[in-house]
């Protein structure tokens, strides 16, 4: 998982990944988290504890608003 300040990849194949991005190693691709990420600020820490995500920054809601009053942190679980 990367997360920073960004929406697509350096090369802009990927897009609508909105801070946050998760890479996989064997098929080495990068794709968007679900809800398309968090809305339009900075991502500042990732954590995994088990199958969960843990993410922090500085967003209220996901990416595409089915998500709200977030705070600052969210988990994405499996």
């Amino acid at each position: 998982y990367v997360g920073g300040s960004f929406n697509a990849t350096d090369d802009g194949t990927i897009t609508n990944l909105s801070n946050i991005a998760r890479y996989d190693t064997v098929g080495q691709t990068w794709s968007t988290l679900p809800h398309l990420g968090v809305d339009g600020f900075d991502v500042f820490a990732l954590a995994v504890i088990g199958s969960d995500l843990y993410v922090g920054g500085n967003f209220s809601a996901t990416a595409d608003g089915q998500v709200t009053n977030l705070h600052g942190i969210a988990k994405y679980s499996g």
